[in-house]
């Protein structure tokens, strides 16, 4: 029985060394660059569990920016979400400047407020839960202004707070205060109301 000859490049033992060598060395380079990838993706991943409803409360907070009326002095200018204090959400915000850019026309600006005495005209202000205690002076620092103030604890929504947001059976709830809405001048769609838990 005669066997068809294979054509083809024989592969001389230098080369198939070379070969070898060049296999490995693109082998070490991928997986080099897949242990770089899964620190990175680590870090991100501990990052975001530092707070793991991030994404929920960027979400909301989008949210808020359609379903509440601001007074019309407020139509103009920057649209400014303001978080109090450095926190990660600050981050997880600027990805709505990315995303969306604007607020029914006005350019979306995110600011980070190092301290209560730097806080300006906002439309919205975020305060962690790290900065509580700050919330009777901020409200002092925003009175006559028509800032959404937004925190997240136990009562706080009875404590001056428009927007709170709370852990009820394990899921992330937001409570609303519309008479402290009112005060503010602000506006809560029906929409919104229904999705909240209502505070007298």
């Amino acid at each position: 029985m005669i066997f068809p000859r294979i054509k083809g490049p024989i592969i001389k033992p230098k080369k198939q060394i070379s070969f070898f060598k060049s296999f490995l060395g693109t082998r070490i380079l991928a997986l080099s660059l897949l242990v770089i990838s899964l620190c990175s993706f680590d870090i991100k991943f501990k990052l975001e569990q530092t707070d793991p409803n991030l994404s929920f409360k960027k979400s909301f907070i989008w949210a808020f920016t359609k379903y509440i009326e601001w007074p019309t002095s407020y139509s103009t200018g920057d649209f400014v979400i303001g978080v109090l204090g450095d926190n990660p959400l600050v981050g997880t915000l600027e990805g709505l400047e990315r995303q969306y850019g604007d607020v029914d026309g006005q350019k979306l600006v995110v600011q980070k407020y190092s301290s209560v005495s730097k806080i300006e005209k906002c439309h919205i202000l975020y305060i962690p839960q790290d900065k509580s205690s700050s919330l009777s002076s901020v409200i002092n620092k925003l009175r006559g202004k028509s800032t959404l103030i937004i925190t997240e604890g136990e009562g706080l929504a009875r404590q001056g707070a428009i927007i709170n947001f709370v852990v009820r059976q394990s899921k992330i709830k937001f409570e609303i205060n519309k008479k402290t809405a009112e005060s503010y001048s602000l506006q809560v769609s029906s929409v919104l109301s229904d999705l909240g838990i209502l505070i007298e």
